[in-house]
């Protein structure tokens, strides 16, 4: 998709009136699951502010199959991480060990070493056709309202990365996270 931008001066720019902005207002998560009570409120609130603006707020969903998306996401991270971990351990000029690193990442690191090239090319690919998506759905918006965070920040020690139970640390930063999984798949800000 090619842009037009039009730059103007600071001074120009600031004394022209705003316009109207259509907005997609999404208000629920990666699997589809309601916010917390109190971010879908905070979100509500800035979906009217905005409205009441002048601006054009329809709740959509720009029907992403997420869920789908999530292991690609966990196979680009992996692999990510992998690579990001030999470098610093090459730099350091000793082998991988694990209590270089919290207990989260060293399960994932060693997930890394197992991603072929194969699965890796399949996870980006996955993840530019959602980018492709996404840029269709913003062809009709100019930006998405949502919450990053699907609720308020949890209790010290929640999302324990030196945990034993690697698993529950990841279903809780998934689920606390449910947000951002669209965004980092892809690629908007």
């Amino acid at each position: 998709l090619g842009l037009a931008v039009r730059w103007l001066p600071l001074d120009a720019a600031l004394g022209r009136p705003p316009s109207k902005l259509r907005i997609a207002l999404m208000l629920k998560d990666h699997r589809g699951a309601n916010l917390h009570p109190e971010t879908e409120k905070a979100v509500r609130g800035a979906a009217k502010l905005c409205a009441g603006l002048g601006h054009i707020v329809e709740e959509v969903d720009p029907k992403l199959d997420l869920l789908a998306l999530r292991p690609m996401n966990a196979r680009i991270a992996a692999a990510n991480t992998a690579r990001s971990c030999t470098l610093r351990w090459k730099a350091l000029g000793r082998e991988p060990d694990a209590q270089d690193v919290e207990a989260a990442t060293w399960a994932v690191y060693q997930r890394g070493l197992k991603v072929t090239a194969v699965e890796y090319v399949e996870a980006i690919a996955a993840a530019h056709a959602a980018g492709r998506r996404m840029a269709a759905f913003l062809t009709s918006y100019d930006m998405i309202l949502s919450t990053v965070l699907a609720g308020p920040p949890p209790k010290l020690g929640y999302l324990d990365q030196n945990s034993a139970d690697v698993e529950t640390f990841a279903e809780r930063v998934n689920t606390y996270l449910s947000v951002t999984p669209l965004h980092n798949a892809t690629g908007t800000p």
